[in-house]
């Protein structure tokens, strides 16, 4: 029987938490009960202590773990059923590292993600089935857009439209909302020097703001998207994003002429690009008067007649590797995954796997 504050974290060997709970670092070469040194984990969010082996934590990554400032998450409070990897729960994490407006404390939590090695899956194919048609958004492209014609459809107003739209057009549905929104905030925070290094980086800082802000407002759910966002999520999901920004505010409006183009890296030349309606929601333009543009649709069927966009050189992406490769899967194995709840299968763990070689960010990178 263990006593108050004990916990029986591998076969043999206890731990007392509660002593644990005091100290500054939350994964240490630790001493039980008996004198014996072991290598633990102590989970930051449930303050439970592991046996590296019974959280199947290498020599390696343990070292790791030791320089990883937010702590240890154990697989119970990062899973569900101590198998699938709660992508909810992992935003949740970015969420509230970035509620004070830190952009350090957020690449702390980005780094500690990383050590999770989640992949992001995709689908091999898109659907050809879509919600309903949004008629002020149709009514749009119809008259403010001159090269594409196609079908927009409804996507929820909730500040999340962007990722609501990509995901309509995965999966007939908006439930991996959440899941790109989480890759696409640690591609961000990850991929800092090169994106701010794209060739359309400055286009995007006319209009979107600093890149800081993008990547604290990518880490709240709800928090609008701005030009960078679309980049990262491009990047992300390996596809190119063709924007389709109408000249409701007039041909010679600076974001329609910025904005109003394909976002792309170099991982994603190879597929078709998504087409997504960049508007007002629920407005219709009224002549003379400035109309905001606040919300995404998605376009389905488009058959462009002429599209002006010309692709333009990018940097070399430092080390040539990304946070996450996508893995492309069939729409069956998409469609069996649990994402109501936003969830995935863990990647198993002889998966191939390198840390991303990039700049280290210095302060002077921090504006």
């Amino acid at each position: 029987m263990l006593g108050k504050g004990m916990t029986k974290s591998y076969p043999g060997e206890m731990y007392n938490t509660s002593l644990y709970k005091q100290l500054p670092v939350k994964v240490l070469l630790k001493q039980n009960i008996l004198g014996k040194m072991a290598l633990v984990c102590i989970c930051a969010s449930c303050d439970n202590a592991f046996h590296r082996v019974y959280e199947d934590v290498s020599v390696t990554d343990y070292s790791k773990w030791k320089n990883i400032d937010l702590g240890y998450i154990c697989t119970t409070c990062r899973t569900v059923d101590g198998k699938r990897f709660d992508f909810f729960d992992g935003f949740l994490r970015l969420q509230l590292a970035a509620q004070n407006g830190s952009f350090e404390n957020l690449r702390k939590a980005v780094d500690r993600e990383l050590m999770f090695r989640q992949k992001l899956q995709m689908p091999s194919t898109l659907v050809d089935r879509y919600p309903r048609v949004d008629n002020s958004a149709a009514m749009v492209l119809d008259n403010y857009v001159d090269d594409i014609r196609g079908t927009p459809h409804k996507t929820s107003g909730d500040g999340d439209c962007l990722f609501n739209a990509v995901s309509i057009l995965l999966k007939n549905d908006e439930s991996l909302s959440v899941y790109l929104r989480y890759h696409t905030c640690i591609g961000l925070v990850l991929e800092m020097n090169f994106f701010k290094n794209h060739p359309l980086a400055r286009l995007i800082r006319d209009h979107s703001g600093s890149y800081t802000s993008a990547c604290l407002d990518s880490a709240k759910l709800g928090s609008a998207s701005s030009a960078w966002a679309v980049l990262s999520l491009a990047d992300a999901i390996e596809r190119p994003i063709r924007v389709i920004y109408p000249h409701v505010n007039g041909r010679d409006d600076h974001p329609h002429i910025s904005l109003n183009r394909v976002f792309e890296t170099e991982t994603g030349r190879d597929h078709p690009p998504l087409y997504i309606l960049w508007h007002g929601y629920g407005s219709i333009p009224v002549p003379g008067q400035y109309t905001i543009v606040n919300h995404f649709s998605e376009v389905s069927g488009v058959s462009p007649k002429e599209d002006q966009f010309i692709p333009v050189p990018e940097p070399e992406r430092v080390g040539k590797q990304k946070a996450s490769t996508p893995v492309h899967i069939s729409d069956t194995s998409l469609s069996s995954l649990d994402m109501s709840a936003v969830k995935e299968d863990c990647a198993p763990k002889s998966t191939t796997w390198r840390m991303p070689k990039r700049k280290p960010i210095s302060r002077k990178d921090i504006k």
